[in-house]
C-alpha cells in the first residue's frame, strides 16, 4: 500500500464522514416492542433435517461428454 500524507488522509476522512448511510443505522439501538416483529411464524425444517440425515442426491450415472 503506498503511504500518504497526513493532509490527503484528513481530507477524506472529512469527506466519508460527511454523509450516514441508512444501513448504518441497522442495529445502532436495541430492539424495543415498537421495532419488533409481533409474531413469529418458524418453519419446521423437516426437508433440511432430513438431508442432514442422509445427505444431498449424487447422480452415479456415466459420463460420456468429451472434456472442453
Amino acid at each position: 500500500m503506498i503511504p500518504l500524507d497526513k493532509k490527503v488522509d484528513e481530507e477524506v476522512v472529512k469527506k466519508f464522514l460527511s454523509f450516514k448511510t441508512t444501513s448504518s443505522d441497522y442495529g445502532l439501538f436495541a430492539p424495543n416492542t415498537h421495532t419488533m416483529a409481533n409474531y413469529y411464524y418458524p418453519l419446521k425444517g423437516e426437508f433440511s433435517h432430513h438431508l442432514g440425515k442422509c445427505g444431498m442426491y449424487r447422480n452415479h450415472s456415466f459420463n460420456t461428454s468429451m472434456d472442453k
